[in-house]
């Protein structure tokens, strides 16, 4: 609740890219391929340097706890305007992971909260996917996880388009 936020327009494409960059000497240790795919170039208004850490930390996840020779995807599409919900973006990151337990799932982003599947030392204190949420929450969207039918996880970031 600390967080000072610099909102203005910035190009999700290029945090994507840098936190792309900035990982893929962890992921080729583990010989991981990292897939990117985007409907468009997209802009929206928001804190660059707090959604960066968001990427990352979800990004850095996915690496650490993908098998070796696997792949991450990272997808961004642009929700329309509907009735029921403003012009949006929705990111979604997919690993082939162990997946989060069905009885964790909703409450792996409460602070000092860690799967029983990652606490083997490879798992942090607890509290990454915390600050995720909250940055998450000020920028008033959303953040999710669902396990993949045959393995892994994915979670996803809505995040709307904000004058």
């Amino acid at each position: 609740g600390q967080i000072t936020f610099n909102m203005v327009k910035n190009d999700i494409d290029h945090l994507i890219q840098l936190n792309c960059s900035t990982l893929e000497g962890m992921a080729k240790e583990k010989a991981i391929a990292i897939k990117y795919s985007k409907q468009d170039s997209v802009s929206l208004c928001l804190d660059a340097s707090q959604i960066s850490e968001v990427i990352f930390r979800m990004m850095q996840n996915a690496v650490k706890f993908s098998p070796e020779h696997s792949e991450i995807e990272i997808q961004v599409l642009v929700h329309p305007e509907t009735k029921a919900q403003s012009k949006c973006l929705k990111m979604s990151i997919s690993d082939q992971g162990p997946g989060v337990p069905e009885n964790e799932v909703k409450t792996i982003f409460e602070k000092f909260s860690q799967s029983s599947r990652t606490k083997t030392g490879a798992g942090g204190r607890g509290v990454g996917l915390a600050i995720c949420k909250e940055i998450i929450n000020k920028h008033q969207g959303k953040i999710w996880v669902k396990n993949n039918p045959t393995a892994g996880a994915t979670f996803f970031i809505e995040l709307p388009f904000l004058i």
